[in-house]
């Protein structure tokens, strides 16, 4: 997630959070926020990692919570409650193509993940390794239909190994 979260930053990629996310439970009764900000840290991240994931999210934006009509969510035969990829699905069907990073835990869901909210499914992007953020990128010029203004943002993100060459 922190290797995303950074390539994100690297490529000028907007991120976003909800503040649920530092609820997350990672397991035995232990909240996301607690393992990166409590006394007891050291046991669950090692400093340097720690203090950089903190740093990452604290920099994200913190997303509009008018946006979403609903927080339950439908996914992989389960319904749950989930701020961030309710969010993410709102912002789709408003024509805005949004990447989810998830937290590593357990089986996370990476690619094209069908998505229901209520009546409503859509298909969302869970980026969890390089290549799926690049065919997230690559996806977005196709689904919004990018003009040449949009492709010049997305390209460092959507062709990263690519050399790009000034009035060619």
């Amino acid at each position: 997630m922190l290797e995303r979260l950074d390539t994100a930053r690297d490529r000028n990629e907007g991120v976003a959070k909800h503040e649920e996310c530092y609820r997350i439970d990672l397991g035995k009764d232990v909240q996301f926020y607690c393992a990166l900000f409590g006394p007891k840290r050291h046991l669950y991240f090692d400093r340097d990692l720690g203090l950089r994931l903190a740093e990452a999210l604290d920099r994200a934006l913190d997303f509009d919570d008018a946006e979403p009509d609903s927080y339950d969510i439908h996914m992989d035969g389960a319904e749950r409650f989930s701020p961030g990829i309710a969010w993410a699905f709102a912002r789709c069907r408003l024509g805005h193509q949004v990447a989810v990073l998830p937290l590593p835990l357990g089986r996370a869901p990476s690619g094209r993940v069908s998505v229901t909210v209520g009546n409503d499914t859509a298909d969302l992007f869970f980026v969890t390794r390089e290549s799926e953020h690049v065919d997230f990128c690559r996806s977005v010029i196709t689904l919004e239909n990018a003009n040449a203004e949009m492709f010049k943002c997305l390209e460092e993100s959507a062709f990263p190994a690519l050399e790009w060459a000034d009035n060619v």
